[in-house]
Parts: structure tokens; C-alpha cells; sequence
């Protein structure tokens, strides 16, 4: 749904003269008005219209030039003051769920004064381990995003086994599979070469992506998860035949905070952080990271990290 600049500001709850479009047509104006005004006293101080036409164009410049500084930075506010709403917005739901599980399992416990058996202390225990696991996760997160944007984020290259490191983080995905209804299919290449990364963030980043891919696909399609040479890296690569990324969604797709309709509308977990940590992470290893998507029918994401030396791994 596209909204006017004014109801985007109204919106970003900026006063008038805060909004940058509007203060791009002031400037506008400013610069016109600036233009006239040095025009006319040229003329009238000097007879010669080389020197008028100077004057015009050096205070031109000089108010586009100031112009240019000052809508650039009201935008840089307004994308953080968004940035900064989305985030809240964001991060209280994800927090909220497991706070209230941690809740009503501790006044379940406070409350209920009978015996419990060693299976649902063994219950309660899982419930309260697993609402915690995933508030540790959205503040990692964070952390991580602040390391990023700060520049101090610390990796650990080393030389990778591709098809080893896939296996692995696709085996952790079997109770998942199972419980979802969808088949995996890993395709590997022969004679892999090492790759040079971190192999704990790649394995976090493939199995987010993996993690997706299963998520946003319904019972009974499958998933497809490739490792192969190109040139010299090797694409990882992970294709599912779910619901697809909306065309308005895909610009922002890497974005900081950003979750497509597809997300909120299956409810699924996050706080649109996965995407934007690992292109930073694949980017510093020196390989790239996209995908290819269509609505309704699929998306392929993929990432490529350089070869580190050849021989064959798998």
C-alpha cells in the first residue's frame, strides 16, 4: 500500500518541518528565490552579465551544495527513528511469548503446592529451558548487529569441509522435518574444495537459511540444499517451494530489522535480524550473498565463500 510523504511523516510522528520531502521543496524554493536575488543585484552593481551569471551559479551550488547536507541528514534520522520503532515493535512481541511462558511456569510451580512427578518437573524444566534459549538468541543478536555497525566484529577463519558442514547442519533439522511433513534433499558436489570461513557463523547462517526454508513451505513440498564449485568459490545454496518473497519485500530483504508480510501473516519467529548478520559476516569472509524469488511459488537463497585450496573433502 503506498502512503504520501506526509502520511509517512504523520506516520514516523515528524512535524512538518522535520520532513525531509518537504525540506527538499523548501530548498527548492530557497535556491530559486537565492538564484533570482543574486541575478538582480549582479545587474545592478555590475553591467557585465559574465560576472552576473558567476554570481548565479557560485550561489547555486553553494545552496545545493548545503541543501543536499541538510536532507541527507534529516533522512538519516528518519531511517533510524524507523529502524528504531521497528525494533521495539519487533522485540517486544518476540519477547513477550517467552516471558510469559517463564511466567506461568513459575506461578504454576509457586502456586500448585501438590507433588510433582519426576515427568512434569522434567516438563517444566524443558519449557523454562527453551523460553530462555530464545531470549539469549534475540539479545546474540543484538549484540551482534552492534558489533557489525560498530566495525568490531571478530572472526575466525579457517579452512572448511563444504559437504561435511552441510551434512552436519542439516542433521540437526530431522525432528523438524519429520514434524513439518517435508522432505530434504542435500546435493553435493564431487571433488569440493576447502573453503576459507568461520565455520561456526556458516553453519549458523546455513541453518537459518534452512530453518526458513522449512518454515515458510507447506506439509508435503520439499526442500533442496546444494553445495557446488563456481569458479573459484563454492555456492552454498538452499531452494524451497513455499510461499516466495513479495516483489515490495525484496529490496529489504538484507535489511536491518526488516520481516516481509509473508513472516508476520505465518506468524514465524524473529526479529529480522538472520539476513542482515549474515551478509555482513559472508561479505567480510570475501564471498557474496542473494537470492531469486517469486511469490506463491519459491525462493533460492544462496552465499559463496572463496576456496581456500583444492582437494577433494567429500
Amino acid at each position: 500500500m503506498k502512503t504520501t510523504f506526509l502520511a509517512e511523516c504523520s506516520m514516523l510522528q515528524l512535524k512538518p518541518w522535520q520532513c525531509p520531502p518537504i525540506l527538499f521543496m523548501v530548498m527548492g524554493a530557497f535556491i530559486i528565490l537565492s538564484m533570482l536575488a543574486t541575478y538582480a543585484l549582479a545587474q545592478r552593481y555590475t553591467q557585465e552579465p559574465e560576472i552576473a551569471a558567476l554570481a548565479v551559479i557560485f550561489i547555486t551550488v553553494i545552496s545545493l551544495i548545503i541543501g543536499t547536507f541538510i536532507v541527507s541528514g534529516f533522512n538519516r534520522l528518519v531511517d533510524s527513528h524507523r529502524i528504531k520503532s521497528q525494533f521495539i515493535s519487533l522485540a517486544s512481541h518476540q519477547l513477550r511469548a517467552p516471558l510469559s511462558v517463564l511466567k506461568w511456569t513459575l506461578e504454576a510451580g509457586k502456586n500448585d503446592h501438590r507433588g510433582y512427578s519426576p515427568q512434569e518437573l522434567e516438563n517444566f524444566m524443558t519449557t523454562l529451558a527453551i523460553a530462555t534459549e530464545n531470549m539469549v538468541r534475540l539479545v546474540d543478536s543484538l549484540i551482534e548487529i552492534n558489533r557489525i555497525d560498530a566495525g568490531t566484529l571478530v572472526l575466525h577463519p579457517e579452512p572448511i569441509a563444504p559437504g561435511k558442514l552441510a551434512a552436519a547442519a542439516l542433521k540437526q533439522f530431522d525432528l523438524l522435518l519429520r514434524a513439518a511433513h517435508i522432505t530434504a534433499h542435500l546435493i553435493i558436489a564431487d571433488n569440493l574444495p576447502y573453503v576459507f570461513g568461520d565455520a561456526k557463523r556458516v553453519t549458523a547462517i546455513l541453518q537459518r537459511m534452512i530453518d526458513n526454508a522449512i518454515r515458510y513451505s507447506e506439509a508435503g513440498k520439499s526442500i533442496v540444499i546444494g553445495i557446488e564449485k563456481t569458479g573459484t568459490y563454492v555456492t552454498f545454496s538452499v531452494e524451497d517451494s513455499g510461499i516466495g518473497i513479495p516483489k515490495q519485500d525484496q529490496p529489504h530483504i538484507f535489511e536491518k530489522f526488516f520481516r516481509t508480510a509473508g513472516a508476520s501473516r505465518m506468524q514465524t519467529e524473529g526479529v529480522g535480524t538472520g539476513l542482515y548478520i549474515a551478509r555482513a559476516v559472508i561479505e567480510r569472509l570475501g564471498g557474496s550473498i542473494g537470492f531469486t524469488s517469486e511469490e506463491g511459488k519459491g525462493s533460492r537463497f544462496s552465499f559463496t565463500l572463496p576456496i581456500h585450496q583444492e582437494g577433494s573433502v567429500y
